[in-house]
């Protein structure tokens, strides 16, 4: 049994829907490999940012159930299309430019959205750069993947921006854009760096997504923690703006939908909580007493403390005196999740919740 992320917790969530354009049939072998390839990566992003979405709802976050997925790539390489794309949608926010002939003038074009975004394979120089109009960043990559990893990146900007900015503000594309100037301000300020390279001046538009990654592997709590700072730092004033709950907070809204919510001894179960690491538990609590007392005796070790059971180096442990250690209904405890099959089979006796502490 999983836990019920936030995300998953209503099917209607709304979905944005994020647009992007790569050439159509180039001539050259090599290119429309790359072309092929990329188009058929863009099918599994979904799917990654999902799961992504699930993983970030799970660490303390109050989502808000919006949803972003990539559409079917515009294919073409006429530049009147394209630039035709950019004035009519507001979708738009990601050019794949493989073959160096995209938008390479100041075009007047009144685009209705708040940020575009060039990725270019260049196996001369990676890096953030600035663009002409209606680009607001140009970014050098120099291998296929990190044009999808990149992709991935920005669409899930995109949610987080849907998910906790777009309530802070007006919801318009003004604020829009103005979020994203604040945005690069704040990572210039504080120096990041990006995993496809060096950050140059004059972008109007950097992912906070590309400044998570640990050497290849993307950081959630990092990505989080800058979130959190980046609202800090452009709402000073509301300290509730930050994006994640408190403990408890986190805590409480996950306990509302256990369906013994009303007996649960909460008080107890947040102070056993607060001595425990971030990660997935089981919240398990007697509910009906067993016919026979060789059962009790098999399930009176998962309510003691950690000279039974030595988890997570006796962080876990029992909020009930030695002589409170004889079956009774009602009693809880907090056990890795690792131990659900365990408790699983007297699941007539004992009720189990899945719980995240963040």
């Amino acid at each position: 049994m999983k836990s019920t992320s936030l995300i998953d917790s209503q099917k209607s969530q709304d979905t944005k829907v994020v647009t992007f354009v790569i050439p159509s049939l180039i001539g050259n072998n090599e290119l429309d490999k790359l072309r092929v390839s990329l188009v058929a990566g863009v099918s599994n992003l979904s799917e990654k940012l999902h799961q992504k979405l699930q993983r970030l709802s799970t660490m303390g976050l109050t989502m808000r159930k919006i949803s972003v997925r990539p559409s079917k790539p515009l294919e073409t390489n006429n530049i009147n299309i394209i630039i035709d794309s950019i004035g009519l949608s507001n979708n738009l926010r990601i050019i794949v430019n493989i073959s160096n002939y995209f938008l390479e003038k100041d075009d007047e074009i009144n685009a209705n959205i708040s940020h575009l975004v060039e990725v270019t394979i260049n196996n001369n120089e990676i890096g953030w750069y600035n663009s002409v109009s209606p680009i607001n960043a140009k970014v050098y990559v120099d291998n296929k993947d990190d044009v999808l990893s990149l992709i991935e990146d920005v669409l899930l900007d995109i949610a987080m921006y849907y998910n906790y900015i777009e309530n802070i503000n007006e919801g318009d594309i003004l604020s829009g854009l103005d979020f994203s100037k604040k945005k690069v301000e704040f990572i210039i300020k504080n120096k990041y760096n990006s995993k496809y390279g060096p950050i140059h001046p004059g972008s109007d538009y950097i992912s906070l997504a590309s400044l998570s990654y640990n050497k290849n592997s993307f950081s959630y709590s990092n990505y989080i923690k800058l979130w959190d700072n980046l609202i800090k730092f452009i709402y000073p004033d509301i300290a509730s703006k930050s994006i994640v709950m408190e403990r408890d907070e986190y805590l409480i809204e996950q306990l509302k939908k256990h369906n013994e919510y009303g007996q649960l001894p909460l008080k107890r179960i947040l102070k056993i909580c607060r001595d425990l690491e971030a990660g997935s538990y089981i919240l398990v609590r007697t509910k009906k007493n067993p016919s026979t007392n060789i059962k009790k005796s098999q399930m009176i070790p998962f309510f003691k403390g950690p000279s039974k059971f030595n988890y997570l180096k006796n962080k876990v442990r029992t909020h009930y005196k030695k002589k409170e250690n004889a079956w009774r209904l009602g009693k809880v405890n907090i056990l890795p999740f690792s131990d659900y099959t365990k408790v699983d089979k007297y699941s007539e006796w004992i009720s189990i919740f899945p719980l995240t502490i963040n």
